[in-house]
Order: C-alpha cells, then structure tokens, then sequence
C-alpha cells in the first residue's frame, strides 16, 4: 500500500503526504550521504527509489542492487551486475525491461529475459554503449518482471515468445510480481560494484591464458594476432604462457607453434611446423621443458631444451582432440578429451594411453583435474549438454550434471577453493560447488557469445569469461 502511495506521488497523480518513518529509510537507503541532492526549505532533499513488493508471497526474487549505476567513460563500454536470488524450489522466469517503453538511452540491450533455477543466484551483466560524452537522460526507469515456471521450461527463443509467456501467466492469474528499478549513468568514480571493466576485440577470440602472479592474460584472435593485456590498468588458436622461461606460446591454424619472450619487450624467439593441421590445444608440463600440442587425431610432446624435438607421439583417438591438460598429482600423466566421445589417460613415457573413460554421447570439449575429500577427480564437459565428474582412482563416473540447455564448451577448477565454473555456448557461466556438486551462481552477458575459455584470477577472487568479441572480470564473493 506504502509502495503505491509512493509510485503516485512520484508520477504525479497524487500530493506530496506523510510517509511511515520506516518506509522513508528504506527508500533512501536509511537517509545515506550519497542520496543526498541538495538542501531544501524544509531540510535536507534526498533521491528515492520505490520499494520492492512488500508481500512475501509475491517476492519470488531476491533482487541487488535496486539503483544501477554506470561511471560514464568516455568510449567506453561499462558494465553493472545485477544480482538475482531465487530461494525458492522452483525455477523463475525474469523479464527486465523499461517501464516506459522508448528507444533506450544507453543501455545495449532491452529487454533482457532468462530463467533462475531453484536455490540460486542468476548475476546479470548489464553495459552501455560506447558515448563520446554524457547521455542527456542519465536516468532510466526499469521494470523487472518474475513469476514461477515448471520445472521443464526452456530458455526463450526469442524476447516474443517471452512476452507470449507472461501474457499466459497474467491470463491464468499463475504467480506473478514486479520490482521496480533505475539505472543512473552517473560521473566517473561511482562504484560499479564487483565487475573489473571488460575489454572488448575487434575480431573472435579463439583462447587465451593468464599469468599466476602478474595481471596479464594473453589472447589469440581469429585473424592471427595475440593480444596481452593487463587487466589492472586497463592496458591463434591456442595460446600458453610458460612463466618460468618468461615465454608465451601460440598456436595457429596453419599447424606452427611460435614462441614469444614478454620480458622487458616482446620479442619472437622461434616458430616451428608441429602439425600439418591447425593447433586444438597446449599444455606446459609444469616443471620439466615439455610442452604437448594437439591437432585432428594426435598428440605430440616437445622438447625446448632438445631443439624443440618432438620425443613422444599419441595417437589413439580416432577424432579431433579438443583439450588437453597436465595431471596436478602425477606431472608424468596428462588427460585428453576428444570428437571421438571419450578421455583417455596417458603416461609420458608411453605411446599408449593408459585407459579410457567413455560416456559422453557427443564432444568432449574440455577437460580439468581437481581434487575433493583428498581424493583426484576429473571434470569433463561436452556438446551433449553434460558435465560429468569421474573418479581417477576407480577410473568411473559418479555424476553426471544435465543442468544444460546448450552444448556445454569449457570448463576450469579452483586448485584451493572448492569450486567448479562451466562455460557454455549460450553464453551462460555455471559456478559449482565441488564438495556437493550444487549449483552456486550463474553468470550473464547479453550477446556476448559463445563461451570460449575461462581463467582463474592470480588472487583467487574471481574469474574471467572469455567470449566471442568480450572478456569479463567476475567476483565470485560479491553478490550482495
């Protein structure tokens, strides 16, 4: 009743009247410093933003930040999370849109639609355009809409049948509520709460690495060029970085591995034919001078200190290998996963691999170890929309994740925390707990493409999203 009051008052079809103490200090975050606009004359003048739904039945959302905020830089693309929690046992279908619809001042994309499965928490990155100055409306006025699906519901093909679906759910009169919101292009130096600012490319990013100490990550584009960027100041096919040689490593579609020096200039110290076909994968053994390489069928192992000689080939799968990745127990075995549907183990010191893990019914697009009670597992994602988490001592699948509505494309582990991220070709980013294999977050970038490599941060507060054109910076602590 409250909450229409205030709506009234504020679109002008009532007066100005006396509010509960109470409904005045949340709708100016309890009188904080930073509503303040000005001094009027009777007292101190404060911005306000309409409260949620009051009635719990009603509130199917958790929903922060109320107010959107984006420190305009000039040329530049600002992001701002929105962070949606459902605790609920069901899953909830979202719509955020403008409350008057009109050409959008500077947000890229509204609306935007998804659906928050049970007991969890859906984060939302929403950005601007690029502007050379300050929009004249700084200010826009949202709408989010939710109401409870089933549990069967699909993603949204298109926002018309998303509109098809909530005009279903106002006929039927199905559980439905409202949350009012505002974005607010503010000056440079409001805070953007969790979100570094993301970079974007000018053609497809095809993968990248991350330096463990330094605030570097290194991008292979499509068009053959290779991007390092430091994400703290903003300034191939497959690519590595080999901290210790201080060398970065790419790997481009023409079959040849170049070598890099990032020191004190970036210099190019060798290139060399590994394959008569592009480069899939690279993986540096972390303490000896290997690094394995991976094309159509075939694996192969160089040697840096032998002149870069291959000493070891591996050829069993009878389709592409997509990934390949160092045993973090046992440096002397390495996994791969492939076209052909299956994992296979190896051991350095053999041509052969040492067993097979078969299961997955398309791809398998990548692969991670981890470890859990003590115990080493590996995660393996593929195009059959699963995830599934196999037992390296019994050699055996004990989960399979179907929590998918789109081929799944990558994953990562956390070597200290008990985390697992999926990355997926929707452009959805799935953080799993990898103690009770529960889902935890997901993560959201209107258009930015497929999923193509994620990277643990040096500090462990976070990730980062590598998509088509896009790579984000996410805090996985911060939702609140």
């Amino acid at each position: 009743m409250e909450d229409n009051i205030l709506e009234r008052i504020l679109d002008g079809s009532m007066e100005p009247t006396d509010l509960p103490l109470e409904t005045l200090r949340k709708i100016t975050d309890n009188f904080s410093e930073s509503r303040i606009i000005g001094e009027g004359g009777f007292g101190t003048v404060y911005k306000v933003i309409p409260l949620q739904a009051e009635c719990s039945e009603m509130m199917l959302l958790n929903v922060h930040p109320l107010e959107l905020r984006f420190p305009f830089i000039p040329k530049s693309t600002i992001p701002c999370s929105l962070h949606l929690t459902n605790k609920t046992d069901e899953p909830v279908v979202f719509r955020l849109m403008e409350k008057n619809v009109r050409c959008s001042a500077y947000m890229i994309r509204v609306p935007v639609h998804g659906i928050v499965p049970p007991n969890s928490t859906y984060t939302l990155v929403l950005t601007t355009y690029e502007m050379n100055e300050l929009p004249r409306e700084t200010n826009m006025d949202l709408i989010l809409q939710n109401s409870v699906a089933n549990s069967y519901i699909q993603p949204f093909i298109d926002d018309d049948e998303c509109e098809q679906f909530f005009e279903e759910v106002r006929e039927t009169g199905d559980t439905f509520s409202e949350v009012a919101l505002q974005a607010v292009c503010a000056p440079l130096g409001e805070t953007i709460y969790e979100i570094i600012p993301l970079v974007r490319t000018t053609c497809i990013i095809y993968s990248f690495d991350g330096h463990p100490t330094e605030p570097w990550i290194i991008m292979g584009l499509i068009d053959g060029r290779v991007h390092l960027w430091n994400y703290e100041t903003q300034a191939m096919k497959s690519t590595k970085i080999v901290v210790r040689k201080q060398w970065f490593l790419a790997g481009d579609t023409d079959g040849y591995i170049h070598v890099c020096n990032y020191g004190t200039e970036l210099k190019k110290i060798t290139a060399f034919r590994a394959c008569s076909h592009y480069i899939t994968s690279l993986a540096v053994h972390p303490t000896k001078p290997y690094v394995l390489s991976s094309t159509l069928r075939d694996i192969y192992l160089w040697d840096w200190d032998n002149d870069w000689n291959c000493v070891q080939t591996f050829s069993e799968h009878s389709g592409t290998v997509e990934h390949i990745t160092f045993n973090p127990r046992d440096h002397n075995n390495f996994a791969s996963s492939s076209a052909d549907r299956t994992v296979k183990v190896w051991n350095l010191d053999s041509p052969e691999s040492s067993y097979t893990l078969s299961g997955h019914s398309d791809t398998v697009t990548c692969l991670d170890f981890f470890t859990r009670d003590d115990q080493l597992y590996l995660i393996s994602c593929s195009d059959d929309l699963t995830v599934k988490i196999w037992d390296m001592k019994e050699k055996t699948c004990i989960r399979t994740i179907e929590a998918f509505t789109s081929p799944v494309t990558c994953v990562i582990s956390h070597s200290d925390r008990p985390y697992l991220v999926t990355g997926s070709k929707d452009g959805l980013v799935h953080l799993w707990s990898s103690s009770s294999f529960r889902l935890e977050r997901i993560f959201a970038v209107p258009r930015g493409g497929v999923v193509c490599g994620l990277i643990w941060l040096r500090e462990s507060q976070g990730f980062v999203i590598g998509q088509d054109r896009l790579v984000t910076i996410m805090d996985i602590d911060n939702e609140e």
